[in-house]
């Protein structure tokens, strides 16, 4: 059901299970704050602010990677269909980063894949589906 999949968002404790490296403040105005290893092997920090908290349907963020001069929206929507919940994650604003956009764009596109198989697992190990 979209609550237990939003639960999985809005509970510190849950989303650590699936994604331990971020932080996020559930409510609107409130920050984020991702620490990962980069390619190098360095500390990377990727933090923004949550523009839009629509329990139990809709989080709306402004994104940004810590070397980056501009920002981008990402948008996670859930949506019931039938006796499962669609998610889908938008990610937009690439055209700020002038000629790097496309390069970017892909390597998010493939970590946003990585954030939902792990997501698909958490849920499916926690919910039974």
């Amino acid at each position: 059901a979209p609550e237990a999949v939003w639960d999985s968002l809005a509970r510190p404790e849950r989303l650590r299970a699936w994604w331990p490296q971020l932080t996020l403040e559930p409510e609107t105005g409130g920050g984020f704050l991702e620490i990962r290893p980069g390619d190098d092997g360095a500390e990377k920090r990727i933090a923004g602010t949550v523009r839009s908290w629509r329990q139990p349907e809709l989080i709306e963020l402004e994104w940004a990677d810590e070397d980056w001069d501009f920002t981008t929206q990402v948008s996670i929507s859930l949506a019931e269909e039938g006796a499962e919940t669609r998610i889908v994650i938008r990610h937009d604003g690439w055209e700020a980063a002038g000629p790097d956009a496309g390069r970017l764009r892909d390597a998010h596109q493939d970590g946003w894949q990585r954030h939902l198989h792990r997501w698909r697992l958490y849920l499916r190990s926690t919910t039974g589906g």
